[in-house]
Order: C-alpha cells, then sequence, then structure tokens
C-alpha cells in the first residue's frame, strides 16, 4: 500500500508540472526586426504609433487572437497563440510593446515574434489589408 501511495503523489506531482509547463506562455524572442527608417520626436506618428500598441494589447484577446488597427499613417498587428487564456494574451502584449519600443526606438516600423505571441507595427498598410 506504501509503494502505492507514493507512485501517486508522483504521479500528480508530474501530472502538475506537465500541465503548469503546458499552460504558462513562453515569451522568449524568436526574431526581432526593426525598420532603418525613423520618426522624429516631434512627429505624430510617435502617437499614433501609442495609440495603435495600446488598442493591440487591449483587444487582441477579446478579437480572436489576432488583430489588426490603424491610426493616422501608423498599422499595426497582434497576435497571440489560442492556446493562451485572455489575461496571460493581454498581459504578454502589454509586455512585448514596451519591449518594442524600447528595442526599436523611434523606428517607423518593427516586429517581435515571440513563441507565443507576435506584436509588429509599421508606416505602411501590411501587404493585404
Amino acid at each position: 500500500m506504501a509503494i502505492s501511495a507514493k507512485i501517486l503523489v508522483i504521479s500528480v506531482i508530474g501530472l502538475n508540472f506537465i500541465c503548469r509547463a503546458v499552460g504558462d506562455p513562453n515569451t522568449s524572442v524568436v526574431d526581432k526586426i526593426c525598420n532603418v527608417g525613423h520618426f522624429g520626436p516631434d512627429d505624430t506618428f510617435g502617437t499614433d504609433l501609442v495609440s495603435v500598441l495600446n488598442d493591440i494589447s487591449r483587444n487582441t484577446a477579446s478579437k480572436g487572437y489576432s488583430y489588426y488597427s490603424s491610426r493616422g499613417l501608423c498599422y499595426g498587428y497582434g497576435a497571440c497563440n489560442g492556446d493562451l487564456d485572455n489575461p496571460d494574451c493581454t498581459k504578454y502584449l502589454n509586455s512585448k510593446t514596451e519591449q518594442i519600443n524600447l528595442e526599436c526606438w523611434f523606428s517607423i516600423g518593427a516586429q517581435l515574434k515571440l513563441q507565443d505571441c507576435r506584436i509588429s507595427h509599421e508606416n505602411c498598410p501590411f501587404s493585404g489589408w
């Protein structure tokens, strides 16, 4: 009986580990691209970019995990792995919104692709959009 209890405990611990590993979003960066063109600090593109990135991080999860946004001459796209729940998708797109701005400072276009989500922006419509 003691061996069966040990096997049960080990099985429960193992299943708990597997469930957590599968459910946790993978935020490791797979690819990053920054456009060589830049906008100035007083350019309205910067204001439009903030609006577009905020819109993407707020709405991607509730719009089927794939969402386009635009304002002025700024176009953006966000996507999450459909296995993520809405709060995780929103949380990770929020953090990557900050990261894309730091990694591609004043760039008119950027893409940050992670294992479980993607965020990008450009100063022209995406092809096919």
